[in-house]
C-alpha cells in the first residue's frame, strides 16, 4: 500500500502510464533484422538528472558529468525506446512530471520493467533464445563472467561501482567491437546509470547496425547474486528453469470417472488413443458401490497400462468432479509434468433415451484434446495457456451463476481441457474451485482471459440434441492443416 508522500507522487504521474512494449514484440523485431535500441529510466537515473545528492541502490555516486551525460540523453530526443521505470514514478513522480513538462518531452515511455518481468513471471526464454542464436556483447562487472545462459563473442568488464567514472575506455571498447563486427550484434548493459548514456551516444553512430538494450541487474540472480529485495521474494529454482527454456516434458491425462451406467463402455471410447506419458484416474464412488473399488481399481490398470495412480472419493451430491479435481490439486505432485489434460466419463452419470449427440460431443473433445495432443503441445509453445473445444463466454445462464462464479471469463463447453502447467502450475495450485457442480468447468476461466485460450475447434452445434459424426470434422481439419 503506497503511503501518503507515494500518493502523491503517483497521482501527479498519473498523465504517464508506461506502455507494455511486449517482450514478444522486441524479440520479433530483432529476429526480423531491424536493430532496437532500449534505455531504462529509473529512480537512479532520475535523482542524477534532478540534481539529487547521495548514490543509488548498486553504490553507483551521483555526480555532474553523470548528470550532464543523462541530461543530454534525455533531452536530445532520442529516436529509440526509452522506458519509465513505474518505482521512479512512485518514488518522485512530482519532481519527474516537472522536469518532463519544463522540457516539453512528447514521448512514448515503454515500461522500463520489460526483462525483469518477463524474468519474474517466467517468460523470459524467448529473449534468451534469441541471445543463444545471436552475436552477444555482455557489458558488466567481472562477476557476470560466470552467466551461461547462452554465449557472447565479448565480455567488456567494467568496475562494480561506479563506472561512469571509465566511461572513455568503456566507450572505446564497445565502438572497437561495434566496428569490427558486420550488423547485427545484440549489446547488453548492465552498466547502471551509465548505460543509458553508452547507449544513447553509440545509438547515433551504429543504432541502424546494431542492437542496444539495457537489461540493469537481470543476470545477477543467475550468477548467484541477489542483487535487488525482490528477488529474495520469489522462489528462483522453478524460474530459472522456465526462463532457461527447460520444461517438466512430461504429459499428463487426469480422468475423472464416475462408475455408474455404461462407465466401461465409456471409459474404453475416452481412453482408447492416449499419446500423454501418464495417466492419473480419480474414482468419484457412490457410496452404495464402495465395495466395488478392488475390483475397479483392476479392470482400470488391467486395460490402461499408462495408469500410474488411481485415487477416489465419495461422490456428494451437488458438487460433480470438483472434489475429484480437488485431490488432483492437493495430493498430486504436478511437478514433473508441462502439460495437464482434463478429462471426465461425460455421459456416464444418468440414463438417457438419446445418448447418441453426447457420445458424438465426446468424441469429439477426445480427439481434439486427447488424442490430438500435438495439437496443445504448438499452441504452448505459443504461449496459449488452456486448449479444447467450443471455448464460449456463455458460462452464465443465469444471475445466479453470474454472482457464483464473478472471476469466470470463458469455459470450454463439456470441459476437456489442456492445461499449459509451465505457465499456470502456481496459480492452480493456489487457486480453489468452487465447489459445486459446475466447479471445474468454470475453474479455468478464474484463471486467465480468454486470450490466453485456444478452441481447436468450434462445433456450432447443439450437442444436447444433435448429432456430429467424426467424419464431419476430422477430413475437414486435416485438409486444413495441410494448406
Amino acid at each position: 500500500m503506497p503511503n501518503v508522500r507515494q500518493m502523491i507522487h503517483l497521482f501527479a504521474s498519473r498523465k504517464i502510464k508506461p506502455i507494455e512494449m511486449g517482450l514478444t514484440r522486441l524479440v520479433e523485431q530483432i529476429r526480423s533484422g531491424a536493430p532496437v535500441s532500449f534505455a531504462r529510466y529509473g529512480d537512479g537515473e532520475w535523482s542524477a538528472i534532478l540534481g539529487r545528492d547521495g548514490e543509488n541502490c548498486d553504490g553507483h555516486k551521483y555526480s555532474v558529468e553523470l548528470q550532464k551525460g543523462l541530461r543530454e540523453s534525455i533531452l536530445d530526443n532520442p529516436a529509440y525506446s526509452i522506458g519509465m521505470q513505474p518505482v521512479a514514478l512512485k518514488t518522485m513522480g512530482r519532481d519527474v512530471i516537472r522536469f518532463i513538462s519544463e522540457n516539453k518531452l512528447d514521448y512514448h515511455w515503454w515500461n522500463a520493467d520489460l526483462f525483469h518481468d518477463a524474468n519474474l513471471n517466467g517468460t523470459l526464454f524467448p529473449f534468451i533464445e534469441l541471445l543463444q542464436n545471436s552475436r552477444t556483447v555482455i557489458i558488466g562487472p567481472e562477476y557476470l563472467s560466470e552467466l551461461m545462459l547462452f554465449s557472447s563473442i565479448s565480455h567488456i568488464k567494467i568496475p562494480q561501482k561506479n563506472c561512469f567514472d571509465s566511461y572513455e575506455s568503456i566507450y572505446s571498447d564497445i565502438e572497437t567491437i561495434a566496428v569490427r563486427e558486420s550488423a547485427g550484434c545484440i549489446f547488453l548493459f548492465s552498466a547502471s546509470m551509465a548505460s543509458n548514456v553508452l547507449i544513447h551516444n553509440l545509438f547515433k553512430k551504429f543504432g541502424t547496425k546494431h542492437s542496444f538494450l539495457d537489461v540493469g541487474s537481470l543476470w545477477d540472480i543467475y550468477v548467484g547474486k541477489m542483487t535487488r529485495g525482490v528477488y529474495h521474494e520469489h522462489e528462483w529454482t522453478d524460474l530459472i528453469r522456465r526462463n532457461s527454456g527447460e520444461t517438466n516434458g512430461k504429459s499428463l491425462l487426469f480422468y475423472n470417472l464416475f462408475p455408474k451406467t455404461t462407465w466401461k463402455i465409456i471409459t474404453k471410447k475416452i481412453l482408447k488413443t492416449v499419446p500423454h506419458d501418464e495417466i492419473i484416474v480419480h474414482i468419484t464412488l457412490p457410496k452404495t458401490r464402495f465395495f466395488l473399488l478392488p475390483l475397479i481399481k483392476k479392470w482400470l490398470t488391467s486395460n490402461f497400462p499408462k495408469i500410474q495412480q488411481i485415487i477416489w472419493s465419495f461422490n456428494a451430491r451437488g458438487v460433480g468432479e470438483t472434489h475429484g479435481f480437488n485431490l488432483l490439486r492437493k495430493k498430486v505432485d504436478l511437478s514433473p509434468y508441462s502439460i495437464l489434460t482434463y478429462s471426465h466419463s461425460k455421459g456416464s452419470s444418468r440414463i438417457r433415451k438419446n445418448t447418441q449427440p453426447i457420445q458424438d460431443w465426446t468424441e469429439l473433445m477426445r480427439y481434439f484434446v486427447i488424442e490430438r495432443l500435438d495439437l496443445a503441445k504448438e499452441a504452448f509453445a505459443q504461449e496459449v495457456w488452456f486448449c479444447g473445444v467450443n471455448l464460449s463466454t456463455n458460462m452464465h445462464p443465469n444471475e445466479q451463476a453470474r454472482i457464483q462464479y464473478p472471476e469466470t471469463k470463458f469455459i470450454f463447453e463439456g470441459n476437456f481441457v489442456s492445461v499449459n502447467l509451465d505457465k499456470t502450475r502456481e496459480i492452480i495450485e493456489k487457486t480453489e474451485p468452487v465447489i459445486d457442480y459446475y466447479g471445474v468447468e468454470r475453474y479455468w476461466g478464474m484463471l486467465s482471459t480468454i486470450e490466453r485460450c485456444r478452441s481447436l475447434y468450434n462445433s456450432l452445434v447443439d450437442h444436447y440434441s444433435e448429432r456430429l459424426l467424426p467424419e464431419q470434422y476430422i477430413s475437414n481439419y486435416i485438409k486444413n492443416e495441410k494448406l
